[in-house]
């Protein structure tokens, strides 16, 4: 309900006042509009133990 209100009222105020009156996380708003992450590749994972 709290993203719902958050999309309406952005076109009209912006995201931050938003979230403030709302009492909601602006990174929670802005992290629910990323695409999701496609499976992570760990081509940087740690070397086999010695």
């Amino acid at each position: 309900m709290i993203k719902q209100t958050v999309q309406e009222l952005t076109p009209l105020v912006g995201t931050c006042p938003v979230c403030r009156a709302l009492g909601a996380a602006p990174a929670t708003i802005y992290r629910g509009r990323r695409p999701p992450e496609s499976a992570r590749s760990w081509s940087h994972s740690l070397p086999p133990p010695t």
